[in-house]
């Protein structure tokens, strides 16, 4: 990390998987950041979490990172929050009634409709460990005979616990032909964003580190900022078929620009 960190201005890092592992957050992320600032660079935590970046200084707070040490925090919920809030539509939620995604739709001030009669659109927010995958796929098929558009707020493929994220059942509606529009990682919208808010304009200086191909490495690569794997999670050993979220125009998207087994100082 230490010859990586002279080359660049901003380091964008994910959060789940390299900042956090599940558990704890990495045993070396502190010192890294620590490093970072020191040398007067600016530390950007970019996660597809539907919670606001509010949520996650204060989570991150609790399990003894050093917020002061971050830049910034940029969360899909919050960017969603950008083009949803209030919105005037009946919601499906495909991954069910949880406390966590019934949250999300009073911050956003969105209504949740128990009739399957009466819905505008589909929301898959976070995973429900209480929904199977057979369930949600159930539903998916229900929103296509209904030509319900589907909106993805957290478009992860997979998460730490190896479960489907909700950009699985987001891409195998998009497999199914259903249309929809999704927030955060890889969505190079989402980049844009972030990039206008902190008014970089020299791709050159950002250097993302992400532990996934798929939302991390393809999502830097195709918004053309250079990318760094890191392994530990085993993640990026998930392969999709048919991948729809972006188009794979070349297969160089799946090329990191780095690699590395973990994060440290010294490699």
């Amino acid at each position: 990390m230490k010859n990586l960190i002279k080359n660049y201005e901003y380091f964008f890092f994910d959060l789940w998987g390299v900042i956090y592992e599940g558990k704890k957050i990495n045993r070396n992320i502190n010192e890294i950041f620590q490093y970072i600032r020191k040398k007067k660079k600016k530390i950007i935590i970019v996660s597809n979490s539907s919670k606001s970046s509010l949520e996650i200084l204060k989570f991150l707070k609790e399990k003894k990172l050093n917020i002061h040490l971050v830049n910034n925090i940029f969360s899909s919920g919050d960017f969603a929050k950008n083009k949803l809030f209030n919105l005037k539509k009946k919601i499906l939620l495909i991954d069910g009634e949880s406390k966590k995604n019934l949250n999300f739709l009073k911050r956003l001030k969105l209504e949740n409709s128990k009739n399957f009669n009466d819905i505008d659109l589909a929301m898959a927010i976070s995973v429900n460990r209480f929904i199977s995958k057979k369930r949600i796929l159930k539903k998916l098929e229900f929103c296509k005979k209904k030509n319900l558009k589907l909106i993805c707020i957290n478009p992860d493929l997979k998460i730490v616990n190896h479960n489907y994220g909700m950009g699985y059942y987001y891409n195998e509606y998009l497999k199914m032909g259903g249309k929809g529009e999704y927030y955060g990682k890889p969505n190079p919208i989402f980049y844009k964003y972030i990039c206008s808010k902190l008014k970089i304009t020299n791709k050159k200086n950002i250097l993302f580190i992400g532990d996934t191909i798929y939302n991390d490495i393809i999502g830097a690569n195709n918004f053309g900022i250079d990318s760094l794997l890191v392994k530990k999670s085993k993640l990026y050993k998930f392969k999709i078929k048919n991948f729809k979220m972006i188009s794979l125009k070349s297969r160089k998207l799946l090329n990191p620009k780095y690699t590395i087994n973990d994060l440290k100082i010294f490699d």
